[in-house]
């Protein structure tokens, strides 16, 4: 699956690599990220599952769990 090839708001997938690459995350892990279940989202859902819908949350989420990791 290519996630970059799925009709994607370009300028929230363009966000989301650019913070992952800041911290040192590779496509891989943005997609392990975007695919897994979110405890920041109801019920646990994947934050690929907010893209079209809350793009903004999807990114907020990105960058609280990259700053609980420090």
């Amino acid at each position: 699956m290519n996630l970059f090839n799925r009709g994607r708001s370009d300028s929230t997938l363009r966000d989301l690599v650019r913070i992952s690459r800041r911290e040192g995350w590779d496509s891989e892990d943005l997609r392990g990220w975007l695919n897994a279940p979110n405890s920041r989202f109801d019920d646990d859902q994947r934050p690929m599952d907010h893209l079209q819908t809350h793009p903004e949350a999807v990114i907020s989420a990105l960058e609280q769990t990259i700053a609980d990791k420090w």
